[in-house]
């Protein structure tokens, strides 16, 4: 046989035809899935569900994908597979990706700064060991800062926020680990924050000789777990400058003598 005819017939050889088989396998697989989501995202389209209003469905959504990003295991790209409609909400609803906590990973919160799409942002940093680059990645953004939960207890990135401005900030809660005690810490620049009216300061002993320790505009402060002050001369003198106050609680203060 020659050699011309030996590549023919292991061309037609049934060995080569079931390798040629299987290298075509792979692509009808693809094909088949894909017609089975488009046919799945058709049949979930008329689901009851999605003759809820827009708006519901963004909030009812909101508490899940937070949840779910918490525990590492973000829902918002599950959610979106099931229908158009649902990846269009996920996806174009700015105001689902408002909060940002540190205990979500770098690359949701990025996503999250990027889709929130200069909305207002609930900033919440814990105690995870990475807290310091998630509060790099989103100061530059406090501008756009309306609610502050800082309980990582790390004094320095307090400080931090001593020469910047929180111009939109609302609602401050500043909490520090109660095994440890630190010296007197320079506040925040509350002083422009003109809108905030809910202040929390536990375990958090502020500098209470400086002038911007509370907004004059507060209308809620709640102070606990601090055995540094205030002087009940500086606590009456803040009382008469925060002339809108209508909240105010006191707890386990370990006034100073003198």
């Amino acid at each position: 046989m020659s050699i011309t005819g030996n590549i023919a017939a292991r061309a037609t050889s049934p060995d080569t035809l079931a390798l040629d088989s299987e290298n075509q396998i792979p692509p009808v697989v693809r094909q088949i899935e894909q017609l089975q989501a488009r046919n799945s995202r058709a049949q979930n389209a008329s689901l009851p569900i999605n003759t809820l209003p827009r708006e519901l469905l963004s909030l009812v959504w909101t508490d899940v994908i937070y949840d779910s990003a918490l525990a590492s295991k973000d829902a918002v790209w599950t959610l979106a597979q099931v229908s158009k409609l649902w990846a269009n909400i996920l996806l174009t609803s700015s105001e689902m990706w408002c909060d940002i906590s540190s205990a979500f990973s770098q690359k949701r919160i990025g996503w999250a700064l990027k889709k929130s799409a200069g909305r207002q942002l609930r900033i919440f940093l814990g105690a995870e060991r990475n807290v310091a680059d998630i509060f790099n990645m989103v100061v530059p953004e406090r501008h756009r800062w309306a609610e502050l939960r800082f309980t990582a207890g790390l004094p320095r990135l307090i400080s931090a926020l001593r020469t910047v401005s929180l111009p939109r900030l609302e609602s401050a809660v500043f909490r520090m680990n109660r095994h440890n005690i630190w010296p007197t810490i320079e506040p925040p620049n509350l002083i422009e924050s003109p809108g905030l009216h809910r202040l929390e300061l536990d375990t958090t002993p502020l500098n209470w000789l400086s002038p911007s320790t509370v907004p004059k505009g507060i209308r809620s402060l709640n102070i606990r777990c601090i055995q540094g002050g205030p002087f009940f001369p500086q606590l009456v003198a803040l009382l008469s400058e925060t002339t809108l106050l209508e909240e105010l609680q006191l707890e386990r203060l370990g006034f100073p003598q003198g």
